[in-house]
Parts: structure tokens; sequence; C-alpha cells
């Protein structure tokens, strides 16, 4: 049999397992992803032990969270929880209250713990205990792009969980996300009651201090998200 016709058969089984793996495992899902605020640093100045005990107690207090919210919990990445929601409303809420539920520890006076969310709604291979594709890269970007104490989420998860009553959202418009070639709509989940979006509070403080200080001063505040107390 000449190679090109083994050759085609190769490519034709193949596109055949491509399609079977997509049949059974492609489905939409919200994508969390998480990550502790300085969590390097705080290693480096407490060690190993205590800085892997501030990881166990954030987990103890998060994991709940996540799965009363009936997300699945797919892995651990470092200081990162990967997580997946079949409900977007229900990643959404869930990241609220994960937020809220730090506050809270933190006002008592326990080890801080701040974390940075970020959320994407889209098709995923589900493999239950994991999942890949374009739509875990973008939510992996998402995260990357929140300060502590932020949730992210992607314009399509937005339009999913806009109407959700008792939180309110503020748009970063268009941001470039790494490897993704178009950009992507950035909206911020406002979890507290008087929470200001970030980017506001740079600003008010520029404007507030700008008679103060010289320009470049300012300008450096605004640019790298500094906020002068």
């Amino acid at each position: 049999m000449p190679m090109r016709e083994i050759l085609n058969k190769y490519l034709e089984f193949t596109e055949e397992i491509r399609e079977e793996i997509r049949q059974k495992y492609s489905r939409e899902l919200t994508v969390m992803f998480t990550d502790i605020a300085g969590s390097t640093q705080y290693y480096e100045q407490k060690g190993d032990v205590e800085g892997r005990a501030m990881f166990q107690k954030h987990n103890n207090i998060l994991f709940p969270i996540i799965e009363s919210h009936n997300g699945r919990i797919m892995k651990t990445i470092g200081d990162s929880i990967m997580a997946c929601f079949e409900n977007s409303s229900d990643g959404v809420v869930a990241s609220a209250n994960m937020q809220k539920a730090l506050f809270e520890n933190n006002k008592d006076g326990h080890t801080e713990i701040h974390i940075r969310i970020g959320l994407h709604i889209g098709v995923s291979l589900d493999e239950t205990t994991d999942a890949y594709g374009t739509t875990v890269n973008i939510a992996a970007r998402v995260s990357s792009l929140a300060s502590a104490d932020q949730i992210l989420v992607s314009e399509t998860t937005y339009n999913e969980i806009k109407q959700l009553k008792n939180i309110r959202f503020h748009s970063h418009g268009p941001r470039e996300l790494k490897g993704i070639k178009d950009k992507v709509s950035i909206y911020e989940v406002l979890w507290h009651q008087n929470q200001v979006p970030k980017e506001l509070m740079i600003i008010n403080t520029f404007e507030s201090t700008q008679k103060k200080k010289p320009i470049d001063d300012e300008l450096k505040v605004y640019h790298t998200g500094l906020r002068q107390s």
C-alpha cells in the first residue's frame, strides 16, 4: 500500500478520535483561578512551615465555600486554586463569599490572607478532575490581571451574571491577555458593600494629592497602582 494511502487512513482515523473526544468531553464551564497575593514574601519572612500552614488555612476557609456553591476543585497549583462551576452565577457568588470570608478572617486579627480571583466561561475539555482548553487559559490570564482582594471576570462571564442581585460591577474595558489574539473586556465584581473599584481608588488618590507632590511622583502613583496612605 502506498504511503499516501496509509497517511490518509491515519488522518481520517485521527479526525474520528478528535470528534469522539469533543463529543464526550466538551462542555460549557465557568473556570475560576485564585492566587494568594504576597505569598512569596510570606514564605521568605516566616519560613516554609508557616507558609505551608497559611496555605492550609486558606484551603480550609475556601474549599467548603467553593463546594457549597456546586463548584469542583480541580487542583491546586502552588498557592493557587483552579475550580469549575456548571453555572456562572454559582462561580461569581462563590468568589464574593470567598473574599468576604477572608475579610472576616483578616479583621479578626488572624494571619492575613489576600487573594485575587479571575473567572471566564466557555467550552472546555472536562475530565472531571481537570479541564483543558482556551477557556481555562483565559480564566488564568484574567486572574493574573487582578490585584489583592479583587475579583475580575471576562465579558462573556459578565453577560451571564450581570442581572445578579446585590452584586455590583465595574468595567475596566478591553485588555490584552498574554497568548490570546483578541482583547478581552474585563469587569470587576464589587463584592463588598462599600467597595470602590481599584482604578477609581488610584484616580481619587491622584486627584487629592496632585497639589501636594510633583507631577512625576503622581504619575508614578497612577501608572503603577500604588496607593499612598
